[in-house]
Order: C-alpha cells, then sequence, then structure tokens
C-alpha cells in the first residue's frame, strides 16, 4: 500500500510540474537556432563569427555576420535582448558544452559554404571559478577536432574589450600616463 500511494503521488506530481513548471515560460521566450541561422544567411560576408557569451556580459551590435549567443538556465529567467544579433537559447538537459556542440552542428550544416570563427571568451570572474570549469575548458579544447573547418579563438582580452577604460582626451598628453 505504501508503495503504491507512493508512486501515484510521484506521478501526479511529475504531471502537474510538466505542465505548471515556471521554465516552460521562459524556453518559450527564448530565440529559434533557425532565427540565428536565417539573421546569418541575410548577410553577404563570406565569414561568420558566433560569439558565446555569460548571461552576465555585455553585447553589443556589430556587423551582420556576427551574432551573440547567451545560453541560460530557464530557472534563472531568460536574459535580457541587448543587441538585434544577441540570440539567448536555453540549456538542455545536457549540459552547456553539449548545447555548444549542438548549436555548431547546426552551424556547420547550415552555413556550410562561409568561413567560421568561433570566440569563446575566458570568464572574468574568480579563480575559484575559473578552477571550476576546467573539465569545460578541457571539452572546450576538444572542439577544434570536431569542426576542423572552424577557426576557434579562446582569450581573455577579449572579454575584456567589454570593460576596456575609456580613451584619454585628445589633448591630453599619454605619455606621461605610460611612464613608470
Amino acid at each position: 500500500m505504501w508503495a503504491s500511494v507512493t508512486s501515484v503521488v510521484l506521478l501526479l506530481g511529475m504531471l502537474v510540474a510538466r505542465k505548471r513548471a515556471p521554465e516552460r515560460r521562459e524556453r518559450e521566450k527564448a530565440d529559434s537556432e533557425m532565427g540565428m541561422i536565417l539573421y546569418l544567411a541575410e548577410s553577404s560576408a563570406s565569414d561568420v563569427h558566433l560569439y558565446f557569451r555569460r548571461t552576465e556580459e555585455e553585447t553589443h551590435q556589430s556587423r551582420d555576420n556576427t551574432v551573440f549567443i547567451t545560453f541560460f538556465s530557464p530557472r534563472a529567467g531568460i536574459p535580457p535582448k541587448t543587441a538585434p544579433n544577441h540570440f539567448r537559447f536555453p540549456l538542455g538537459r545536457f549540459g552547456i558544452y553539449n548545447s555548444i556542440v549542438a548549436m555548431l552542428r547546426v552551424v556547420e550544416y547550415e552555413l556550410a559554404d562561409r568561413q567560421v570563427f568561433v570566440h569563446l571568451g575566458w570568464p572574468m570572474s574568480s579563480w575559484l571559478d575559473r578552477l571550476a570549469i576546467g573539465i569545460m575548458v578541457f571539452n572546450l579544447m576538444r572542439l577544434p577536432r570536431f569542426f576542423p573547418k572552424f577557426q576557434f579563438h579562446m582569450s581573455y582580452l577579449h572579454s575584456l574589450s567589454i570593460q576596456r577604460k575609456p580613451d584619454p582626451p585628445a589633448g591630453m598628453n599619454t605619455s606621461a600616463l605610460s611612464r613608470p
């Protein structure tokens, strides 16, 4: 009797959670992969740039052959869309690495005639976070073997380009600033 009551309550809980899950609304707000492909297909450029961004990093609008991709957790909510070339995708059941691989497979299939540049930024958070994602970085380093036609760029400096200090005023002597 105990096992039957437990299984019925568990089954009912799973059915209710599927229909009333707040994650469903967040997933419905997300962009589609084909929307991103169509955005890139409209460009007349021979190269395509994919920038994978974390949710807290800013994006900026640039050329029509560039997209910014953010994977988000549906439980945390969808991040705001900061530019027309910013695409937000929910994380799948299998994690961020498999989501990236699936995205690159779609791009490889749909945009086979273009040269693809994949830009991965190094996390700008604490060293503890950097050590915690060591396995993911190890997996990301294997991506060039899976996609030999793509150009991969992983840099910390690219991540800092958003937070770069503004240039000094035009009349200011910059040689005095560079001295120790």
